[in-house]
């Protein structure tokens, strides 16, 4: 399954060097929402992913977990339960 890019665009501005820095920002901006806003599968290798990535990982009907990327691995917080479905 392939992942779904951000593709944020930079207005355009008549400055090149104004142009470059608001360049390198969306860039940094779709980065960030491609960091947060992945998916996880079945077949996704522990190994996935970069140091600061961040995930919710749904564990049972009602259980979800937050994951955190690490040079070491992915570390989980020890549960989330729902107790009231908003929206």
């Amino acid at each position: 399954m392939a992942k779904i890019k951000s593709l944020k665009h930079a207005p355009k501005v008549t400055d090149a060097e104004v142009q470059l820095a608001i360049n390198k920002i969306y860039d940094e901006i779709n980065t960030l929402i491609d960091s947060v806003n992945s998916s996880v599968t079945d077949i996704e290798k522990e190994g996935s992913g970069k140091p600061g990535d961040v995930r919710v990982t749904t564990k049972s009907d009602r259980d979800v977990v937050l994951e955190v990327r690490t040079d070491e691995g992915w570390f989980e917080t020890s549960g989330l339960t729902m107790i009231k479905k908003r929206g």
